[in-house]
């Protein structure tokens, strides 16, 4: 179990498999409009990166996506700094879950991990093969 900061709390508990991007996430240019992410859809998955980059415009890429039905379940990154915003518009916009693990032994571990449990209400990650 890790403990998380949540930044955006679309739900109060999700559950998911992980698709993880070992680098910080640029909407507009990672996810294809029609919701892929590295060739594999991104809908009900956890996204987990490093963090952010990118523009503004990225923040409809997930909103488009939520329209369609087609979002994920939550975001997790490794760090949110200050003025780091399109990823938390993105996610209030598109009613995604948004948390933050700075745990280094989480970073270490990450590749094995197939899916995650996250406790909004609690601030815990909880990680499964």
């Amino acid at each position: 179990m890790f403990e998380c900061k949540v930044v955006v709390k679309a739900e109060d508990f999700v559950e998911g498999e992980v698709l993880y991007l070992p680098r910080k996430i640029s909407l507009l240019e990672d996810i294809s409009p029609e919701g892929e992410l590295k060739g594999k859809p991104v809908s009900g998955k956890i996204i987990v990166c490093l963090g952010e980059k990118g523009s503004t415009v990225g923040a409809y890429r997930l909103y488009a996506l939520s329209r369609k039905g087609k979002k994920p379940k939550a975001f997790l990154v490794k760090e949110l700094p200050v003025g780091s915003n399109v990823l938390v518009v993105a996610c209030s916009l598109a009613r995604v879950s948004l948390v933050v693990v700075p745990d280094p032994s989480f970073w270490d571990n990450i590749g094995a991990f197939e899916k995650l449990k996250i406790d909004l209400e609690r601030g815990e990650v909880i990680p499964s093969k």
